[in-house]
Formats: C-alpha cells, structure tokens, sequence
C-alpha cells in the first residue's frame, strides 16, 4: 500500500526542495527501521535457541539480550511515529505495558518476608512457601485446610535462616566460596562443600531462635497436639523444606532429614539440615537446575515422630497404564525410608479410585525394616517371620489411603507423590505431599553419519529454523485456504512462508518451504511450537509430490524419500528432549518471560485486530511496525482504494503546485524511447548522475534497473507480445481512436540503491510498483496498486482477473476490490524480486489497453496463457 501523509507540507510555503529532503528524511528513517527490525528479530531468535537449547542458560546473557530487544523495539517504535507523523504514538504506551510485564517475570531476586522464627504447622497454608517453604506450607495446608492426620510440630521460619546466617556472617563466606565453583569438578565440589559444613557447625543459633524452638518443643508435646490421639513420644524428625523444594523442583533425596530426635538435639539437626543446602549433590543440583545463590534458603520442619509400623509413598497417577483411574501404593513394615530411599523390593498395591477396592498386589519376603531405638535413632532390624510375607496395609487402610489421596490430588488439581505411615494404633498419617512429577529419562539420539546413503535424497542444505525429525505424507499448499483442509501429522510443504501457517502447527509433522528465513516470523513460530522446519530448500515444492511419504531431519538440513525408520525413532524423542533440557529454573523464567517477546498474535495484516492496540508482545510490535513501515515510507494518508485517477495521487502527496515544483526541480528526465515522460529522484545512490536528463544506463537502483529493463524490452504499445497479427492491428486501431498517439502524462520514479517507487499513468489507467531489494531477505518486498480502464465493466474486469491471475502466477497476495488491485509480494532473495519486478515491467506494458480486447472470458484466458508460456515459465513460476 502507498500510506504515508505529507498534508504537513504547505503548499507554497516551503523551499524547493521541502518536499524533497523530506522524502529523503524518511528513506534513512526506513533503512534504520529496517536494520534495527533485522537486528531485533535475531536477538529473539537467539533467546529462543538459547531456551531450546541443551546447555543451561546463562542469566546475564539472558537479560543482556532481553535489554537489546526492548531498546530495539522502541527504537522501531520512533522510527515508525518519525514516518507516520506521529500516527502509532499509543505504541509507546503498549511497548512500555509489555516491557513491564517482561521484567516482572525477570525479577528472580528471591524477598524472603520478615516473619517470626518459629510457626506451628497449622498457621501454615500453601501461600506460605516463601515463609517455611513448599513442603512445610503443603503439611499446614493439609492439616487446617483438609483436616486429614498430620503429625503436629512447627517450622523454623525462611527469616529464621536469613537471621542464623547475617548474625554470623555467614552468607558472605559461603558466597565467596561459591562464587566461582565448578560444579563439573567434582573434586572441588566435595571440598567447597565440606568447608561450608565446618563453617556453619561451628556457629551458635542466635539466642532468640533457640528460645523459640524449646517453646514449640514443649506446645507441641501437649496432650491436645499429638498426632492422631496417640501416645506422646518426646521424640521428633527434623526435616528439611528448602525455598523451592517440592514445588516445581523436587529437589527429591537433596537434603538431610533427622528422624527419633530428642528435643536437646533439635539444635544441632536443625544445623545439619542447613549445612546439607550446601551438600556436593544439594550444589550440583541447585546449580544445574539454574538456582542462584539467593535463592538457596532452608526452612526446617521440626515434628513429632511417627514410630511407624509401616510407611510409604502413594502416587495418585498409575503412570505405566494407560487408564488414570488408579492408584500405586508402596509400603514396607517399619518406617517408610526403605520405600523413599529405594532400599528395598515394597510392598506394591494398584488400588481403583473409584471404590478403592484393590486392583493388583505384589508382597515381596521383607527380610529388613526401619525402626525407632529408644537410644540410637533409628536402626535395621529383621522382620519378624510373622509378617514377612504379610501385606502391610490391610483393604480397609488401602481403601482409607486412597481417599486421602484422591483428596489432596482434587485438592491441588495435580497428581500427587505422597509419604505415608501406619502409627502403632493403626491410624494413617500424611507425612508429606508434592505434585508428581514425571521422569521417563532422558533419551540419547543415536550418533548418525550426516546423510544416510540408502535412502533417496530429495533436498540437503536447506536452512534449518526448528531442530527436530518427524515423518509424515506431503501436503503441497497452493493457496493459504487450503489450510483448512490440512490433515494431521502431515508435512507442510509451501512456496513461501506464512504466519498463517500458526492455524496447523499444532497438527503438522514439518514444515517445509522453497523460501523463507530462520529470523523471519513464521520462523520464530515454529520454534515456538516445536515444529521440525526447513526453509531454502528452493525447489521442495516442484521435486516434492503430493502425499509423497517423507522424513524430515531438521538437524542436517536433508528431506528422505519414504520413512526412515532409525530416525524417525529418535524424532519421536524431540519433544521429551527439549523438556528435559528447559527443567531448569532460568528456562522455566525464560520460558515465561519469551510469552511477552515472541509470540505472534497479528497474523493477517488484513484483519480487523491488526492494530497498534491489539499488540500483546513484542514481536507483534515488530510484525506491525514492519508491515506499516512498507506503507508509510513514501506516500499517502488516504486509502488506495480513494484514488480514481493519476491526479488524484498528485493531490494526496501534495505533488501539485509547490510540492510538483519541488520535485521536478530534484529530479531527472528519464529518456527512455517509449512515449511517457518519467522524472527520477534518487533518494541514495538510485542513480549514477543527477544530470538533468538520465537514461536507463544511468539506473544503479537494482530493483528499478531491473523494472525498466523489463518495461523496455516489450514492444510499445500497439503490439501485444505472442499473439497473431489480427490482435496487433486491431489493438493498434484501438489506440489510435481517440488516445492512442496522444502522449503519456507524466510518471515519477523515486529511487535508491535498493528500492523503486514508480508511479505510472498509462492512458486511463494508473498503477504504482514499490519494491526493496537487499541482501536481508526480511526486508525485501514488492507491492503492486492498479486501478482504472477506459473500458466498459466487464472488459474491465476481465483485465483485473488477468492481472490478478497472473500476480498469483508469481506468488503474489492478491486483493482486489472491483476494478482495484493490491498485491504484495514479501521476504524473497534479492535476485529473486529484481526477477519479479522486471517482470512487472513487463506486465505493465503487457496489459495496456487489453481490456479493450477482451471480449469474453475465453480471450482472457488466452491472453494469461501467452504471458505464462512467454514470460513466466522456466522462470521458477
């Protein structure tokens, strides 16, 4: 479109050459536009692959990068208002409202609350995680929230941590010892760790904390607080409840727990607990997982001790079946470590959510348990041959379990891992509760050779935007409304890329295109979804046959003919890869934060909701500005569809009076041997001279060089090329009846070393070419405008069709309206739309005053099959 306002400019007010350096202005803003757009969307391309890829991300790069594509955008942001006259100025508000929302979820500094030291479980509820982290809050939320039996006791708060640690100064040692640690060297970890250890073991709890502990000791020992009604035992566990343990990290087996602990040890275990933050697996893990130093926080669960005849774990999803209706129940006799540990062979019960009734069970000869000493903790002892091969949980307890964990899995709207124990009076107790977390482990793909020689090779060395193999049959795009006939699990195979492509994502195998870039939108998509992309392959959609079997392998750049079976394997294992290698903290707040930076939402510049407001990321604020950008940088405000004649453009652009003056004054006579009068300004190096009258020659312009070489190469205008003579003469009688001799009005080319600007009245029609031609294929277009005719409406029509059908011929978007013609054709390689717009040159003259001669659809026919045969074929058309 031609969209750009210069009502700004008074006529008759300016200098001569207002109008002119204006236009000039406006071309460096658009070239500036155009570098810091080409540069913004390969930072997000590189914040995606640093997501997607398999080494941990690295947070300074991470907001260094974030930084880069928030400056850039507002940049694009005042270029676009710069070109527009201030028409997106609610730009601004929308880049600032994302950039908000995007550094909120980069703000990992962990804020531990003030709170008291200590805090009886019940005062607990899972929005306590900060205060006495995941595990201890779920223990409260299960206890006052459910009211099912938990063991009563108190946590020692995150504040409580923070405080043990400034009192003493310890955060700054063991900040300095872990400030540049290698979690690789296992050597130095063990030694870090171990230093760590001493340092804090040797360090008095502030005299306040201690004070806090004996008073809960003896709250929780009343009566009233013993867990499940049973007998009070003076002995408890002291566990630990790291910040982000048992929430979306598990942190399963990092950490000590202290179990049959006296009141007078509570001190020591609770430093024992602290110190193991610090143990070579707690570090390694932290760190591998993306933690900061920060955010390695310890709140200790202090609790009366279950002397548990049995324990176990209970997971709420039988994962190895197919159905989800069941339960998996583990338990031994004694205390549940020898489940959790994996120790020993458990008992194993499926049991049926419905009606807890027992499904299938499994009691393996226990020869061990782990049980209360009245002096040593907790020791092993042997099982008495009475229950060695009894189940350890009777039907009406597995039935009782069940309950309680379809109860907390409808409660937290999760599956659930659950620790389990049968007191000596034969009450269940839940000891713990966390989300369940899936792990089938972490698939390898077998090392390949780069091109498997016993299967045919369609296409290598295409351009790789998503990583990933997949297998599917062939689906060829024609036309982008052939989408909605797209099947699943097939392979996409198109001409060029579309961000429409958005609507099968979620159902194609691959994606596949003859042009394309890996920074351009449809790229970033795919990325986004993870869908196995190829772009550049050039000729994929003529070598490529309709539901021809295929395997794409988007890690060497190579389409197979038929299926191979080896890799097509390991594709099966992409996506369980690419969330393995993102379970880290720093991917998981990358991944949140890349929700404001690259998902498209405006996909069709032709929808209602392609508009500044409707911008919900950055990337949408780049794929608008960059689609408004095309339109502002030379024209008009009104809509193509206004203008009725080549005065009327003249009128928009104020090339009337003053602003006409001004650019013949700048400009160059064109002397080209065809009867049209041509002025040329050149904006940057569009032309070899200035010199008042230039020739064809003279054009260093690469796209209007190659436009007027495709316009003067047709015979002017009385001929039509590739038809018989009666054609020629009657075309030729045609225009010399009334218009045919008379001179062309005048036409205005503006110009640089990549782009073309040309406005052209031909007899009663008019028609604009804009094109950009660069070395960045996300820059390159061409947009065509046509509208007019002296002919009656339906030979008018006819010419429209004839245009419309060859414009799509050449893989153009096509919009007509009547007898008005839009097209654009985007992101093709340079010499791919300097091929294009010398055959628009062409078709310019080619369609001069042929609507005079269509008499019915069957000579239009005609006439789009000789400029096909003539001009397009062997072309890549």
């Amino acid at each position: 479109m031609i969209l750009m306002a210069f009502s700004f400019f008074p006529a008759k007010t300016k200098k001569k050459d207002a109008l002119t350096e204006t236009l000039r202005n406006n071309y460096r803003t658009f070239q500036d536009l155009l570098a810091e757009n080409n540069r913004t969307l390969t930072l997000m391309s590189e914040l995606e692959q640093q997501w997607a890829g398999e080494s941990p991300c690295d947070w300074n790069y991470i907001r260094s990068t974030v930084q880069g594509i928030t400056a850039g955008v507002y940049k694009l942001v005042t270029n676009i208002n710069t070109l527009s006259n201030k028409r997106y100025a609610h730009l601004f508000s929308v880049h600032e409202e994302i950039s908000q929302r995007i550094w909120q979820e980069l703000n990992t500094t962990t804020i531990i609350p003030v709170s008291p030291l200590t805090i009886d479980l019940r005062d607990l509820t899972r929005d306590s995680s900060l205060v006495a982290g995941h595990k201890n809050a779920h223990l409260g939320e299960i206890c006052s929230q459910l009211q099912l039996p938990t063991p009563s006791g108190f946590a020692v708060s995150s504040h409580a941590f923070r405080v043990f640690m400034d009192q003493n100064g310890l955060r700054d040692a063991i900040t300095l010892l872990l400030k540049e640690l290698d979690v690789e060297d296992f050597a130095e970890l063990a030694s870090i760790s171990l230093q760590i250890h001493e340092i804090i073991m040797r360090e008095n709890l502030p005299d306040d904390l201690v004070q806090a502990i004996r008073q809960e000791v003896a709250a929780m020992f009343s009566p009233e607080r013993s867990a499940a009604g049973s007998e009070i035992i003076r002995k408890v566990s002291v566990r630990s409840s790291a910040l982000y343990e048992d929430g979306e990290f598990t942190f399963a087996g990092q950490y000590a727990t202290f179990l049959n602990v006296i009141p007078e040890e509570i001190a020591v275990c609770y430093k024992r607990v602290v110190a193991s933050l610090f143990s070579p697996r707690a570090l390694y893990y932290s760190k591998s997982k993306g933690f900061a130093d920060e955010d390695m926080v310890m709140s200790v669960g202090v609790m009366q001790m279950i002397e548990a005849r049995a324990g176990g774990v209970m997971y709420t999803r039988n994962f190895d079946g197919a159905a989800d209706d069941t339960v998996i129940i583990n338990g031994v006799w004694g205390l549940g470590t020898l489940v959790v540990d994996g120790a020993a062979t458990p008992h194993s019960f499926i049991v049926s959510k419905h009606d807890g009734s027992l499904v299938t069970m499994t009691i393996p000869d226990q020869e061990k348990m782990v049980v209360c000493d009245e002096d040593k903790g907790v020791v092993e002892r042997q099982v008495p041959l009475s229950l060695r091969r009894v189940a350890c949980l009777t039907g009406e307890q597995l039935r009782l379990l069940t309950a309680y964990g379809c109860a907390l899995e409808r409660h937290y709207a999760t599956p659930q891992d659950i620790e389990w124990a049968l007191d000596q009076e034969g009450r269940l107790v839940i000891l713990q509760s966390r989300p369940l977390h899936f792990d089938a482990g972490d698939p390898v793909v077998s090392p390949l050779s780069p091109m498997l020689d016993n299967y045919p090779v369609l296409i290598s060395g295409a351009a790789v935007a998503c990583k990933g193999v997949a297998c599917g049959k062939a689906f060829i795009l024609r036309e982008e409304e052939e989408l909605r006939d797209f099947p699943d699990g097939a392979v996409l195979v198109a001409h060029h890329t579309s961000t429409k492509f958005i609507t099968v994502m979620s159902r194609a195998a691959a994606i596949v295109t003859d042009v394309g870039s890996i920074t351009g939108h449809m790229a970033l998509l795919s990325r986004e979804y993870g869908i196995p992309t190829l772009l550049e392959t050039r000729i994929a959609t003529q070598c490529i046959e309709e539901g021809m079997e295929l395997t794409v392998d988007a890690t060497r750049g190579i389409i197979y003919q038929g299926l191979v079976e080896e890799l097509c394997a390991d594709g099966r294992n992409v996506d369980l890869r690419r969330t393995l290698r993102k379970n880290t903290r720093q991917s998981r707040i990358l991944e949140k934060t890349l929700k404001h930076i690259v998902p498209l939402n405006l996909l069709d510049p032709d929808s209602d909701n392609f508009r500044q407001e409707c911008c919900l990321t950055m990337h949408d604020i780049t794929r608008f500005i960059h689609e408004k950008a095309m339109a502002e940088i030379i024209f008009m405000s009104g809509r193509p569809q206004e203008i009725n004649c080549f005065e009327d453009l003249m009128k928009a652009v104020t090339f009337s009076d003053a602003g006409d003056e001004s650019l013949r004054s700048q400009a160059s006579d064109l002397k080209i041997d065809i009867p049209m009068t041509t002025h040329v300004l050149d904006l940057d190096r569009g032309l070899q001279s200035n010199k008042g009258t230039v020739s064809v020659k003279d054009i260093s312009s690469d796209p209007f060089h190659a436009f007027m070489r495709g316009l003067c190469s047709m015979k002017w205008p009385q001929s039509v090329p590739g038809q018989n003579e009666v054609l020629p003469r009657f075309l030729h009688a045609l225009s010399a009846k009334g218009r045919g001799n008379k001179p062309e009005s005048k036409s205005y080319a503006i110009t640089a070393s990549h782009y073309m600007n040309f406005n052209l009245k031909l007899g009663y029609h008019f028609s604009m070419v804009e094109a950009y031609a660069s070395e960045n294929i996300n820059d390159n277009y061409i947009k065509y405008f046509f509208k007019g005719g002296g002919a009656s409406p339906d030979r008018k029509l006819r010419r429209v069709r004839l245009i419309k059908e060859l414009l799509k011929k050449m893989h153009f978007r096509v919009d007509v309206v009547d007898d008005v013609i839009n097209a654009m054709l985007t992101k093709y390689r340079r010499e791919d739309i300097e091929k294009c717009v010398e055959i628009m040159g062409k078709l310019t003259v080619y369609t001069k005053q042929l609507d005079m001669v269509m008499f019915n659809d069957a000579v239009t026919d005609m006439f789009i099959e000789d400029f096909i045969r003539d001009h397009l074929t062997g072309r890549g058309f």
